[in-house]
């Protein structure tokens, strides 16, 4: 450590050429390996989504304990098919959002259609299903 006449004491030499002062860089190497290139998981944003499905499950094994003793003998039938298709759930949306949406893009114009149809037709048969049935 160097003293100024006025007494402060300088931590490091500045720089002579007068430019302005940067820090030092890491060595950038090729051979790393990123973890992702897209970037780590949004861990606030899976922790309460898996709260929220514990809630849910909760709630359905209170709302459903006593029906399933009655009718299976086994008070855990619907908590434990739920608690399934909850941790099937989970994991699939962690494999999706491991997925490059942009891939996406070009089928959504598709998929929108398709459903716009799908929706139309099913508009049309509830319209005209009982005139159906009542004709047979």
């Amino acid at each position: 450590m160097a003293s100024r006449q006025d007494g402060v004491t300088q931590l490091y030499d500045l720089p002579q050429g007068g430019g302005p002062e940067r820090l030092p860089q890491p060595e950038k190497t090729k051979d790393k390996v990123l973890l992702d290139e897209r970037g780590l998981l949004d861990l606030p944003f899976l922790a309460l989504t898996v709260l929220l499905v514990l809630i849910g499950v909760i709630m359905v094994f209170s709302a459903s304990y006593a029906r399933a003793y009655y009718l299976t003998g086994n008070s855990t039938y619907y908590f434990a098919r739920q608690a399934i298709f909850a941790v099937a759930g989970i994991a699939g949306m962690l494999f999706v959002s491991r997925l490059n949406y942009q891939l996406w893009r070009s089928a959504s114009l598709r998929a929108s259609k398709s459903t716009w149809a799908a929706s139309s037709w099913l508009k049309t048969l509830t319209t005209f299903w009982p005139t159906i049935i009542s004709s047979t």
